[in-house]
Order: structure tokens, then sequence, then C-alpha cells
């Protein structure tokens, strides 16, 4: 009887392969979970769309106070501006408004369009597709603001 204690000890003492199958399956699963919710390239596509949709705001605002001190939208009607340099929409005197336009984060521009009496904005988001498919705008390939989304032709 003794002998037998002995011989179940011993053979307790491992783990079977089918054991340690079974830790490194479910370990491999919570570090890939971990992983792909803390992804640093998705982090950082996220923050970047973060600044783009403040930029957005801040781009609407010096618009629409450009507009209620002069009477109109700044730039010339049904021009498509891009921006590909700082102060990119003519906007005389823009520090009464903002030190100088935003420019995108990453590799991306912000477009800005208006007529006489409506304007759009817009920019294509990294990592928030959503929004860009939701905000009522003819263009699922760029999120859009203003009061006229349909200014700037969709792709």
């Amino acid at each position: 009887n003794v002998k037998n204690s002995k011989t179940l000890s011993k053979k307790n003492n491992g783990f079977t392969i089918l054991e340690l199958i079974i830790v490194i399956s479910v370990l491999m699963i919570i570090f890939s979970t971990v992983y792909i919710n803390l992804n640093p390239v998705t982090r950082k596509k996220s923050a970047r769309d973060s600044l783009r949709l403040s930029n957005l705001n801040e781009i609407e605002r010096v618009i629409n106070e450009y507009f209620l001190d002069n009477g109109k939208y700044p730039g010339e009607d049904n021009v498509l501006y891009v921006s590909t340099t700082v102060n990119w929409i003519p906007i005389p005197n823009i520090y009464k408004y903002i030190s100088k336009l935003p420019v995108d984060p990453g590799e991306n521009f912000y477009y800005y369009k208006h007529d006489i009496s409506t304007y759009e904005v817009n920019v294509v988001l990294e990592n928030s597709s959503e929004l860009m498919s939701k905000d009522n705008g003819n263009n699922i390939n760029r999120y859009e603001v203003g009061n006229n989304l349909l200014l700037i032709a969709g792709d």
C-alpha cells in the first residue's frame, strides 16, 4: 500500500502534454485579445482621428466666425481648397480667428468648399469608417461637416 502511494505521487508531480497545450492556448487567447485592444498602430490611428475631428471643429468655428463678421464665407465661391500648406483657406486677417489653420496630422488632407450660402469641410479618417458612412454626406469615404454636405463631390 505504501508502494502504491509513492507511485501515485510520482505520477502527479508534472504536467501532462494536454494540460500544457490547454494552458498555452488560453494564454495565447488572452495575449492576442490584449494585443488587439492595445495595438499601437490602431491606437495611433485613433489618436490622429481624434485630432482630425477636433481640427474640423476648429476649422468650422473659423469659417462661421468669418461668415458672421463678413456676411460671406472665406475664399472664392465653388473653389475646392485643400490643406497642403498652412493657412490653406485664404482668410484676410486670419490671426483674428486663429493663429494658423490646422493641417492633417498624417498623410490625409482637409477639404473645404463653399457657394454663396453654404459650405462643406471634410477629411478622411483612418480608423473611424463608421463615422464617415453615417455623417449624412455624399461621400462614405470622408467625414463631412458643414451646412451642405453635397458641395464636395463624392468619390
